[in-house]
């Protein structure tokens, strides 16, 4: 009962939830790689604390699908070990990977779409962009950047 309590507690990410005659506190302890909270709550109570770590990312939906295992020099692995934030685990960084893996080649596949379309048109109709054009629009894009970040 305390355990069905206390998740519901961490869903709606109060920081001090009453739960019956018992406290729960939330200490967020870390992000994950899609931004999502990770509460660790402790139910207090008169006798002692018991720990009930939920996590909030399976609640809504469980993960069911596994990625293949691999195998790695252990100086690879030492490597990855040494790269990881404090509170993630190897499977966070692994995941978070994979996420940035698939939108980069999204975002790449979508840049060669256009890119062959631009240059089919081109074979079509002869018109193209001056290069000067192409680079004055990059460069006052560029420009702009600099200017909103202050550099």
């Amino acid at each position: 009962m305390v355990m069905q309590q206390c998740a519901k507690a961490c869903r709606i990410a109060a920081s001090e939830v009453q739960v019956g005659h018992q406290t729960a506190v939330l200490q967020h302890r870390r992000l994950t790689a899609d931004k999502r909270l990770l509460p660790t709550c402790q139910v207090r109570t008169p006798e002692r604390s018991i720990p009930v770590v939920t996590q909030t990312q399976y609640t809504s939906s469980m993960k069911s699908a596994v990625i293949p295992q691999i195998r790695v020099e252990p100086e690879l692995r030492a490597e990855l070990e040494s790269v990881l934030r404090q509170g993630e685990t190897l499977t966070d960084f692994v995941e978070a990977t994979v996420r940035n893996a698939i939108a980069f080649r999204r975002v790449q596949t979508s840049f060669h779409a256009r890119a062959q379309a631009a240059a089919e048109e081109y074979h079509q109709t002869g018109v193209s962009v001056p290069v000067d054009t192409v680079l004055e629009r990059l460069q006052s894009k560029l420009d702009a950047r600099r200017k909103k970040l202050g550099r």
